[in-house]
């Protein structure tokens, strides 16, 4: 599990990308909402060295799926479509496995082990 730390704008970050070097993955820890013991969602900041992007993402956390609820723009929706091999896939489609060791995998061990979200 990646250290967490400060990041600007109160965006924490929880991810890096070997596939995508100097993109970095950030939350907002204000955007957490529990939905239930299962369902958490999150905004997440995709920044990369040129550009950065959020998007809404809802987690199920027994069933270690995610899916987006809002689609990230068209031009970085391409970019992570094309250039990614076979980590998360970016797309508003319902509900996708979560891959091991990616992003979404690291965050979804944040969100659901919170001792927060029983409260």
């Amino acid at each position: 599990q990646p250290p967490i730390t400060q990041a600007e704008d109160g965006w924490l970050y929880f991810a890096g990308d070997a596939s995508l070097p100097g993109t970095k993955y950030y939350y907002d820890l204000e955007s957490i909402r529990y939905y239930s013991r299962d369902r958490v969602r999150a905004w997440i900041k995709i920044k990369g060295s040129l550009k950065e992007h959020t998007m809404e993402a809802e987690i199920n956390c027994s069933g270690r799926l995610f899916r987006l609820v809002q689609t990230p723009p068209k031009d970085m929706w391409d970019k992570l479509l094309c250039t990614r091999p076979s980590q998360t896939q970016y797309i508003v489609a319902g509900w996708q496995e979560i891959p091991p060791g990616s992003e979404m995998h690291v965050l979804r061990k944040l969100l659901c082990n919170d001792p927060l979200k029983d409260s």
